[in-house]
């Protein structure tokens, strides 16, 4: 709590992987700032001297309200990247999900603000979707990942695992998340 309400007038908050040490801090601390803060978390943006000002950048998009708060909050890394991926991992083709064309309003609307972007569409196979998405990240040589966190509920992640889970442990990619 302490940490998010210092997090309140702050644009961004970076999580230095020294914190990491203390799995409990560190995770009241990440979870603190997802959940009390307006902006969203940097993690593992030592891993990249390029995450915090990147030329490739890999967002995770499945339609969400998070999903779209990390757009947002990134928006100002997306105009200056030179290549952006919106990557839509088993997208639901429904009208009532992603619809027929999954990723392209949000490509719509970066392109009306000068973001260089592709969009991708990917089948997850048999592996989860944050394995997924380090795959194609690493493979797209992405500078940073942004992702929506916690579309389910935290207990929910917590418990049976899940994407916002398995980004949050993971220390190769840099990730900007946000909920």
């Amino acid at each position: 709590d302490l940490v998010a309400l210092r997090a309140i007038f702050a644009d961004v908050c970076v999580a230095q992987d020294s914190l990491r040490s203390d799995k409990n801090a560190f995770d009241n601390i990440i979870y603190g700032i997802l959940f009390e803060a307006p902006g969203p978390v940097f993690l593992n943006a030592e891993k990249n001297a390029k995450a915090l000002s990147p030329e490739n950048v890999f967002v995770a998009w499945n339609s969400s309200l998070p999903a779209i708060r990390a757009v947002r909050a990134a928006l100002p890394l997306l105009k200056q990247a030179k290549e952006v991926t919106i990557a839509c991992f088993d997208p639901d083709t429904s009208r009532y999900a992603d619809g027929q064309s999954p990723g392209s309003d949000l490509a719509t609307w970066l392109s009306h603000h000068g973001v260089k972007l592709t969009v991708q569409e990917y089948a997850t196979g048999h592996d989860n979707v944050g394995v997924a998405i380090q795959k194609r990240a690493k493979e797209t040589t992405a500078d940073l990942v942004v992702m929506g966190a916690y579309g389910r509920s935290r207990w929910n992640e917590r418990f049976f695992g899940g994407t916002t889970e398995k980004m949050i442990t993971q220390r190769d990619l840099p990730v900007l998340l946000a909920h």
